[in-house]
């Protein structure tokens, strides 16, 4: 692989966590989920989510293939319905549905009062959800090499990391933004994304197609 090649699957794939991680949208779920914690809980907290739901993500990372071989899954399978899940969360995010859909309310409620939130809701579904695993296992399908997989590692622990500080700056941000600015933020990255989703379905049909009809 040469270097330019190398740089763009690296800008494809951090364009791509960053945009389905989406730093400024989570922020008004995570002010609420966070509402009440002193500072040194809120880095407490934060940090452990962040590395929770980053472990996860590592995890899932490397071991995607072997998950969909395990239950007879090919690449392109799952890379098409893991677009039209990923189409379907731009959508929620094109039109700023909150994310308290991904559980039910009984759910969202006990996991606002409990003490410790950061394992739920916080790394999960906030951080570690049904898209963000999604896409990494469509992007180690996307991985042929070792380096490949190093920039996959890397751009996942680059993006969790600006995750990790945006939160910890997430009431300024809210004030800085407002409700507009963090509205338009979340349409574009949905933009984006539905763009990203799009292109993973059409790719994975040209290489069913490719593969039968040769």
């Amino acid at each position: 692989m040469s270097s330019l090649a190398e740089f763009n699957f690296a800008v494809f794939v951090f364009g791509v966590l960053i945009a389905i991680l989406n730093p400024v949208g989570v922020l008004p779920q995570f002010i609420s989920f966070t509402e009440g914690l002193n500072h040194q809980e809120l880095i407490s907290t934060t940090k452990k989510a962040v590395l929770i739901a980053g472990s996860i993500l590592v995890i899932i990372g490397f071991t995607g293939s072997i998950i969909l071989k395990f239950f007879m899954i090919t690449a392109s399978s799952f890379k098409i319905a893991g677009g039209i899940i990923l189409f379907k969360i731009s959508l929620d995010m094109l039109y700023v549905r909150t994310m308290r859909s991904v559980t039910s309310q009984r759910e969202f409620a006990e996991g606002v009062k409990k003490e410790d939130i950061s394992v739920f809701p916080l790394a999960i579904p906030l951080i570690a959800g049904p898209g963000s695993i999604t896409t990494v296992i469509m992007l180690e399908g996307k991985a042929h090499s070792a380096i490949e997989y190093f920039i996959i590692a890397a751009a996942l622990i680059t993006c969790i990391s600006i995750l990790y500080f945006v939160l910890l700056q997430a009431e300024k941000i809210y004030s800085i933004l407002g409700h507009i600015g963090m509205n338009v933020m979340t349409r574009l990255m949905g933009l984006i994304l539905a763009a990203i989703a799009t292109q993973f379905i059409i790719n994975s049909i040209v290489e069913i197609a490719e593969l039968y009809f040769r």
